[in-house]
């Protein structure tokens, strides 16, 4: 059995992590397999698991990321350096992973997948976990064929051809398995993708490499996503921007012109919409019955009324993603970008307890 290493970015996550960690430690697999958790000096993080972190398979790695956004990728590089497992697995600070989790994910590697990813859903409850898995309009999730084997034909693969094509949606770094070789053949993390869309930035690199990618819904895990409007809104205009990187730096790939080509049928419909408009008063009537027939096919396709509402919920936040896609591809790639590691600062080797009893203690 491959020995693993499990890297985890890690930033303000003191509501979630301990959860992810012990999902990790409940795992149902034989071989080695080491958790690496890298974030911030004095991270808010640290104290819900602090009898965790004195396991031997369990390491915290401190740095200070400079960087204009978001440090993900700079934390999984640190983390990748440190890794020792001959397969690398990326997931969050956020998730939730079944207990068979890498023993699937493991299997499939060693029936010769270099790089295998599985899709998410939520681990909560509530209006806003229900809005982001069921809403069929933008999606952020990847929602992936299930597969009970390696066979392409019962998942998707990803190449170099097809990544990003309309169904076929690039993973995810929050549940990704990969083999030492791919890592160090790929290189590193763009740590300048500080927005988003950074784990379909390294993916591409990996079908650029020729790498196949099987995507299948046998590695589902439970996150817990953004709650709240105010945090959707954030993580959309985010989105946007990421998006923007995304088409900036790989302007030849299919997903990029994908996502050009809905950015410009938007704008396209908004001003149809006007001129519309401003032909007829009977065009925003015939806007609103439109409205309401999707607000109702989104309640039956559910089937629960409050799905009527997901239509405009994904309206608003669709232009807040159109709207930071706009900024970012109009402002280029900016030097300000950049992103740097400033320190680090490693645990000591042996200083460290190895115990079943603080597992099943720390439960």
């Amino acid at each position: 059995m491959p020995d693993a290493s499990v890297i985890i970015p890690v930033k303000n996550s003191e509501a979630t992590i301990r959860g992810t960690v012990l999902s990790l430690l409940r795992q149902e697999y034989d071989g080695n397999v080491e958790v690496i958790l890298v974030g911030d000096f004095d991270d808010s993080s640290w104290e819900p698991i602090g009898d965790l972190l004195a396991l031997a398979h369990v390491q915290k790695i401190e740095v200070a990321v400079s960087t204009p956004g978001r440090d993900a990728n700079a934390k999984r590089n640190v983390g990748a350096l440190a890794a020792r497992g001959d397969v690398i697995v990326l997931t969050d600070s956020d998730m939730i992973l079944p207990s068979d989790w890498l023993s699937k994910g493991l299997r499939l590697i060693d029936l010769g997948w270099d790089c295998v990813a599985g899709p998410m859903t939520s681990a909560a409850d509530g209006y806003w976990a229900e809005y982001v898995d069921k809403n069929e309009l933008g999606s952020k999730t990847p929602r992936m064929a299930g597969a009970e084997s390696a066979r392409p034909a019962n998942g998707y693969v990803l190449t170099a051809e097809n990544y990003g094509r309309e169904g076929l949606k690039p993973p995810i770094t929050a549940n990704l398995f990969m083999t030492r070789e791919l890592v160090e053949t790929v290189g590193e993390f763009d740590q300048d993708f500080v927005y988003a869309y950074e784990d379909y930035e390294y993916l591409r690199r990996v079908a650029d490499a020729g790498y196949a990618m099987l995507c299948t819904n046998e590695l589902v895990a439970g996150h817990y996503h953004r709650q709240g409007f105010k945090a959707l809104l954030k993580e959309y205009r985010g989105a946007g921007r990421g998006t923007g990187d995304y088409v900036i730096k790989y302007p030849y790939c299919p997903f990029a012109r994908l996502r050009l080509r809905q950015l410009i049928a938007c704008y396209v419909l908004a001003v149809v919409s006007g001129v519309s408009y401003a032909l007829t008063p009977w065009s925003v009537v015939i806007a609103v019955v439109a409205a309401v027939m999707v607000s109702l096919l989104s309640a039956i396709k559910v089937r629960a009324l409050v799905a009527a509402t997901y239509p405009t919920v994904t309206l608003i936040l669709g232009t807040a993603y159109v709207i930071g896609f706009t900024r970012r591809i109009t402002e280029g790639w900016r030097l300000s970008h950049k992103t740097a590691i400033v320190a680090t600062e490693l645990p000591p080797p042996l200083a460290r307890a190895a115990t079943d009893e603080l597992v099943a203690d720390a439960a």
